[in-house]
């Protein structure tokens, strides 16, 4: 419980400051022409605010599942590996068998299997997150 909640604790500054910056971008002549034509709040966030955010969401979250899959140094400090490798997490499990027991061959291999895995991911994630909207207008 205390690695998620550390890993949280480590993300949120992260995504406030780039969702804050991605909305301190969005021009305010938009909504004031959504509240014209009669556009509530809710409406506003949802025509208007999400798919103005969408490309920061998509990529703020692509990285943080990086960084998070390659979380060695909480999981290790907090628990490393936890009471009978309940927290064991594929990265600590790299290395420790690269670093404690001295096995550089498996534990290059596990990583390079790790960033397959990343990139195959990242490919997907960001296909999926893909729009064709145009907001450089």
């Amino acid at each position: 419980m205390m690695v998620i909640v550390a890993s949280v604790w480590r993300g949120i500054p992260y995504f406030t400051i780039s969702l804050l910056a991605a909305l301190s971008s969005i021009p305010e002549e938009i909504f004031e022409s959504g509240r014209v034509d009669g556009a509530g709040p809710v409406r506003l966030f949802f025509s208007i605010t999400l798919p103005y955010l969408r490309e920061v969401i998509v990529l703020t979250t692509l990285l943080r599942t990086i960084w998070t899959f390659n979380d060695v140094d909480i999981v290790y400090s907090l628990t490393s590996g936890g009471p009978a490798n309940a927290t064991l997490t594929l990265p600590v499990y790299v290395t420790r068998n690269a670093v404690e027991y001295m096995d550089y061959g498996y534990g290059s291999t596990l990583a390079i299997g790790v960033f397959v895995v990343l990139l195959v991911f990242a490919g997907i994630y960001m296909q999926l997150g893909r729009t064709s909207d145009d907001f450089s207008a």
